[in-house]
């Protein structure tokens, strides 16, 4: 069991309590998109940027397996925008975690959510990335093509037959 820190203890017992968010996604070139819904903070050893999102369909619950939801950012400057068109979202693994104090403790926040990025929408100056839950379904999804481009250098010949598990697949090129 946990103890809380004094800081978020204060909080749960104030009259209202209102949760923060932290959001990190693993974009595909390794750089770590962090945001904070409580301003720019420092936690966990990380600079957190402040930005404007609000989540849907992420919530601890027993049907948590299930777990779909979005990230909607207020993009008014298309930093957003750009950021997803040069780094790609597909796949990326996300995190979020929730906290109630405004200077959380490293034990503090709670993740609510890990899973990885599905599509990207925008409308006017929103953008809204879909998550799921990563599990075995989604782990069928190639993450990567193997190819010379992506640094695999000693690739079988096309037409190659290859054997596994009581069935011959066949090599095929790379259509054109």
């Amino acid at each position: 069991m946990r103890s809380p820190s004094t800081p978020l203890s204060d909080a749960l017992s104030a009259p209202v309590t209102l949760p923060g968010y932290f959001t990190e996604i693993l974009l595909p070139t390794s750089f770590s998109w962090r945001t904070s819904s409580r301003g720019d903070l420092p936690w966990n050893g990380n600079f957190w940027a402040g930005a404007s999102f609000t989540l849907s369909g992420i919530d601890v619950s027993s049907s948590s397996s299930d777990q779909k939801g979005s990230i909607t950012f207020t993009d008014n400057d298309n930093s957003v925008a750009s950021l997803i068109l040069n780094e790609g979202i597909a796949g990326a693994s996300v995190t979020i975690w929730k906290f109630y104090t405004d200077a959380p403790a490293d034990n503090d926040p709670i993740i609510i959510f890990y899973g990885v990025c599905d599509d990207v929408s925008a409308s006017g100056n929103t953008i809204t990335i879909n998550l799921f839950k990563e599990e075995s379904s989604t782990l069928y999804c190639p993450r990567q093509r193997v190819s010379v481009e992506t640094g695999f250098t000693a690739l079988p010949a096309s037409g190659t037959l290859i054997k596994w598990n009581g069935e011959t697949y066949t090599l095929q090129g790379e259509s054109q």
